[in-house]
Order: structure tokens, then sequence, then C-alpha cells
């Protein structure tokens, strides 16, 4: 129900919210204003939640952008005639320049890096239990790679992963959890989770099953930060770099949604893997082509592009390879034959 949203993530998980943000459905406008004058001790929450959706979804102006503009509209209204009042000015000027110049290096002064050392990793088709010194469980899938910081668990407690992995993490008030991977950093005190993040697919995704996590951009921007709840996710979009001949491609700001984990039977979808569970939820041979090669350690080719927008929803626990495609051509035909150790699916 609407009115038990305590949150702000609460409204970015409703799809007529969405829309209202957007401006694209008349009547999912008319129904937000009228429940913000009907429910006024929540407007604050709504007008956090609008802004966190620009942010989101990238269309907020940057504020250097904004203070220029800013600064362009003011225009000075007087002179100031006598010399010493101007000398006073310069003098306070500089400063001001000087003290923000050694707050701004106080507050921002480089970090000591982080340096990686012993690391955990696993090929195509295999998955490994690792405990960690401060006994953190986690769970590597397939193709993956997670590192530890040099003196983990000393001070501090830091991984980096590379592909997808499931944390049980040791509770430690004391010494936070954190793990980087290329597009944002996790943090939590002890608390079950799973991060998806493998560099070849153009999304990385953080999935609570217990707890609480801090999720940031790796870029260190605080309004990019999301707090998750049970039962929550986070995907992170990475935008490829758009350019013309003859003009440098400018970076995009990530497209990022925040959404609910999926239960299809008895399995949670973002986590089954972890129980031996192979499930697809709605998706097309291009989205489960690099999954099965990780699962199954064997390549993949998708010959027909029809083909590759065939839609599936199936769970699989012991079958091999075979056995998948013979249940998935049940559901909608197309032919594969195997040359050179590949698999090459066709209409």
């Amino acid at each position: 129900m609407i009115n038990d949203y305590l949150q702000p993530e609460d409204f970015l998980m409703d799809d007529t919210f969405k829309k209202y943000c957007e401006g694209s459905d008349e009547r999912c406008i008319q129904f937000w204003e009228k429940w913000v004058i009907d429910n006024p001790s929540k407007s604050h929450l709504v007008e956090k939640a609008r802004y966190m959706y620009q942010i989101l979804s990238a269309n907020i102006t940057p504020m250097n952008v904004q203070v220029n503009k800013i600064n362009e509209a003011l225009q000075p209204q007087k002179e100031l005639r006598k010399r010493y009042i101007l000398w006073y000015a310069a003098a306070a000027a500089c400063f001001f320049i000087v003290l923000m110049a050694g707050l701004f290096y106080y507050v921002n002064k480089p970090e000591k890096p982080v340096l990686y050392s012993k690391s955990f990793e696993t090929g195509l088709g295999s998955k490994k239990k690792i405990v960690l010194p401060d006994g953190t469980i986690v769970y590597l899938n397939s193709d993956s790679e997670i590192k530890m910081e040099e003196g983990f668990n000393e001070e501090t407690r830091s991984v980096k992963l590379i592909g997808e992995a499931y944390f049980d993490v040791a509770h430690n008030k004391e010494k936070p959890f954190k793990v980087l991977t290329d597009n944002f950093k996790v943090t939590v005190l002890g608390t079950i989770f799973n991060l998806k993040a493998y560099p070849k697919e153009g999304f990385s995704e953080a999935s609570l099953v217990k707890g609480s996590i801090k999720v940031e951009s790796t870029d260190g921007d605080q309004e990019n930060t999301l707090t998750l709840r049970p039962g929550q996710k986070m995907k992170f979009y990475q935008n490829e770099k758009k350019s013309i001949a003859g003009v440098k491609a400018s970076p995009q700001l990530p497209k990022i949604e925040l959404g609910r984990l999926t239960k299809l039977d008895t399995n949670i979808v973002e986590t089954a893997w972890v129980t031996n569970n192979l499930v697809f939820d709605a998706l097309t041979w291009k989205e489960m082509q690099p999954i099965i090669e990780r699962w199954y350690g064997i390549d993949i080719e998708l010959g027909d592009e029809t083909v590759a927008g065939y839609q599936y929803t199936a769970t699989f626990s012991k079958e091999n390879i075979f056995e998948v495609l013979k249940r998935l051509q049940e559901v909608k035909s197309f032919k594969y034959k195997m040359k050179g150790g590949q698999i090459i699916i066709t209409k």
C-alpha cells in the first residue's frame, strides 16, 4: 500500500510514481498530485524521491553548470567608489581563497591507495566457497575473482570483486566491510547480499537479502548513494560513449534502477545460483547466452537475430547442457549444432 511507504526508495520502486516523475502519464500525474495534497505529512518524502529519481535517470544538471548559469545571470548592481573599500575587499577575497584552498586540500587530500594481495578465483563452469579471515563467507560464481586488501581485518576489511559473489558478512561494528567493483562500492557492517559485476556485461547489480548496505558510485559523488533494505536490488547500467565523426565522445551518466528481488517458485532469482539452481525469468536467448556459457564452460554462438530475441522462463538444477537445450526447444523451437567445441544456435 502506498500509505505504507516510509522511505524515498519505496516510492522509486512504484511504476506509477516513476511515470509521475517522468511526466509521461497524465493519469499518474493527476493521481500523485492529489495524493501529495491528501498526505501533506509525506510531501518531503515525495520531493526527496523525485530528486533521487532525477539523479538516477541522469537528468540533473551538474552543480557546476548550475552555478555558472547563476553567475552569468547576476550582474553587479553598483560599483564601490572608495579605493580603500576595494583594497579591503581584495584582501578579504585573498584570505578566503587561501582558507578555502587549505580546507579543500584537507578534505580532499589523497587517500592512501588500497593494495590488494591474496585473491581467489573460479574458472568457467565452476564455483567456490571461501571463508575470509574475519569469518565472512563468500560464494564465488563462475568466471569470477575476489581480492583481499593487504592486512585484511587488521584495521579495515576491504575486497575487490570481478564477476559475481554472494556474501554472508561477519558482523563487526568497528570495521565496516567494503566491496569495490568497477561501477560502485558497497559498505556494510554485517549482512547477506549478492553482487554481480562482470566486466563484459552492460550492467552491475547489488541484491540485498538481509541487513542493509550502502551503495555508492566509485567516483565518490555523495549524491549517487543509495541505502538498500532487505528484498531490494539496484541495477547499474553503464552507458557507452557515443561519438560523432570529428567530435570527441563525452561520458554519459549511467542509468540506475531500483527494484525488488524476484521470486520464481521457491527460488530467489538473483541468488538461486548459490544453491546450484539456474533460473531464467523472462530472459531472451541473448541475455541467457553469457550465463549459460559461464555455467557450463562452453562457447555459444547465436546465428540468428530472431532466435536471439526468443524469451524464456525456466529453472534448471542438475541438467547438462544438452538437456537444457532440449527443454528450451520445447518452449520455443530452434536448432543447434556442435562445431569445434562451440554450440551454434539457429532458427
